[in-house]
This record gives C-alpha cells, structure tokens and sequence, in this order.
C-alpha cells in the first residue's frame, strides 16, 4: 500500500521550549517570572557582561557596537510604538529605512542563536524523529517534507542527534546551508522559507552541558563564542540570512526549485498562527497543493482561533472549506505524527 505524502509546517510554537515566540521579545511584568531567560531584555542584560579582552582586536567594538544596536531595538520595543520586531522591519522596509532594517536583522540573529544553544532543543522534535525513524535509518522517510517559517535550526540539531550524524550534514559544518537557491533545500526535506539564523560554535556542547546555570553570565558566554566565530568567517556580523515575507521573488524562486514539498496528501500546521504579514505567501503555499491536499492537521493550544485565519487563506487558495478536510489538536505535547510515517 502507498503511503500518503505529508509535509509540515512549522511556525514558532513548535520552538517554544527552546525559543521566545515574537510577541514575548518583550515581557510583560506578569510574565516574566515563567519566560524571564527567554526576553531581549535577559539578553541585553548578558550581551553587557560579555568580557571584551580577547586576542582579536576588533572584538571589543564589535561587542560595543552591538550592545549600542541592541538597546535601540530594545527601547523601541519598549516605547510600545511597535507591536513585534517584524513589524518594526516593515515599516523600515516601507519607509526606507535600511540601516535600521539592518539592525533588526542583526538583533535577531545573535539573540535568538545565543538562546538556541543556551536551552538546546525543543525536546518534541528528538521525540518526533525517533518516533518515525527506524534501526538503521540514515535518511529522512521519502514521504515526509518540512516547510518552516522559522529562522531556527531545531529541526536540524534534532535530526543530528538522532541519526547520530550519518548520512546528514554536521550541525556545524556550514557547508549545509549556502547562499543559492537550490542550497536553501536542506539534504532532510526542509526548505526554511524566511532563512535561518546565521551564528554557530564549535562549543555547543559545552555550553549545552552546562544547561542548568540559566543565567546573564553563562548566556555570555554562549555570545561570546559565537562572536568569536563571526570573526572567523567575516569581518564583522552578517544578518542576511534572515529573510522576511514581503520578500516575495525570492521567496517563489525556492518555491519553484522545490515542488516536491507541495505535492502532498497532508499538511500539519504546529505552531503558525498564520499572521496577516505572511497571508501572500501562505496562500501560495496552499495554490500549490490544492490538487493534491486531503488533509488539513492544525495541532495549536489554540486551532480553534488558528482555523479562523486559516479559512482566509484557503479562501485565497481556491480551496472550498468543507466538513471533515480539517482537524483540530489542542494537545501540544508532542508534535501529531499520521499513521503514514509510522506503518
């Protein structure tokens, strides 16, 4: 019997344990108790006692000029006038502003990758692939295919681990992501739609064994050794792997150099939302399987509230909602598997 192809997509909820969704950037005082580690501001408190002395000279103001970046992005957080980083970086893409386009970038990179290796993965994805894998596998199922809005390498860390690094590229080996367009198809069937984040070490397990002090002086550590890196490859901090949505061309060129993960019988949504800022691209996506999409899984504490934006998009799609074509999970324990990359 032929198995049905299911693609994934992933949006930051799937990340959460490891990583901050956009609107907790910026913690709320009632918040803050539970996600303290994961806010700029936790970040910002670390990138300050990161220690300057270091046999490169150019570390020091590098360090300097990115805590100076960094506490303008977060008193502009703060200053309430914009509702999420990205939104901010629209509205300089509208206004013309690249410089500070620019910034965000920059911002976002290293603080989500140093929080990456700070809280190691999101234990569902290990979960997720040692379930669908089998003794002896060295690839991902043929049949699986994942699409992901998210800058994070969760997804790739995960299948390092449980595959024990065979048939796949090293975690660090950044020879696995390349500047072209047929490079951005990872060799497991990921395509990362917006980029990813662009700053790794080679201490990463170091730091990952030292999961337990959670604190502002070990979080500088981890930036420290990932700005030791950047200086190795460039002179300075590059951000342009992040990408945006709006950036629409680029965007349907991968499209276009990677149909497999749009024909599929399945999708499985975790943890997107589908925000209005994606809804071009979002229904792109859904033209693309229409002719062969049965099945809609939307798995999200709140798929209730997620169907209702996702009924917009189909709409755009062409895609006629009926009953019994989407299925709702509350559950988020760990990531929904189908029966077809188990049997």
């Amino acid at each position: 019997m032929s198995r049905k192809n299911i693609t994934y997509l992933l949006g930051a909820g799937a990340s959460r344990r490891s990583l901050p969704l956009l609107s907790e950037f910026i913690l709320s005082q009632p918040e803050l108790q539970e996600r303290a580690s994961f806010s700029m501001d936790f970040f910002l408190t670390a990138l300050k006692q990161v220690s300057v002395f270091h046999e490169d000279r150019r570390f020091e103001s590098l360090v300097s000029e990115l805590v100076e970046t960094t506490q303008e992005v977060f008193n502009g957080l703060m200053s309430g006038k914009h509702s999420t980083i990205d939104t901010w970086a629209k509205k300089s893409l509208i206004q013309g502003d690249q410089g500070m386009m620019q910034k965000i970038k920059a911002v976002t990179n290293l603080y989500l990758s140093s929080l990456e290796y700070l809280n190691g993965n999101d234990p569902r994805y290990e979960t997720f692939f040692s379930n669908i894998l089998s003794e002896g596998s060295s690839t991902l199922p043929e049949n699986l295919k994942i699409l992901s809005w998210n800058y994070d390498r969760q997804v790739q860390s995960a299948i390092l681990r449980v595959l024990n690094n065979k048939g796949l590229y090293r975690y660090n080996d950044r020879t696995f992501r390349d500047y072209n367009i047929q490079n951005y198809i990872h060799r497991d069937n990921h395509l990362k739609i917006n980029g990813e984040l662009s700053c790794y070490s080679n201490e990463i397990e170091h730091f990952q064994s030292q999961r337990y002090l959670e604190s502002s002086q070990n979080l500088s550590q981890v930036i420290r050794a990932l700005l030791t890196e950047q200086l190795k490859v460039c002179n300075g901090f590059r951000s342009d792997d992040i990408q945006y949505a709006w950036n629409e061309e680029r965007i349907v060129q991968y499209f276009n150099n990677s149909k497999e993960f749009f024909e599929c019988n399945m999708l499985v949504v975790i943890g997107y939302s589908f925000p209005d800022s994606n809804r071009k691209i979002d229904v792109k996506i859904l033209e693309r399987m229409k002719g062969t999409l049965s099945k809609l899984v939307i798995q999200d504490v709140n798929a209730e509230v997620v169907l209702d934006k996702v009924k917009d998009v189909m709409e755009g799609a062409g895609i006629t909602y009926r009953e019994g074509f989407v299925r709702l999970i509350n559950n988020c324990d760990n990531f929904y598997i189908p029966n077809d990359l188990l049997y």
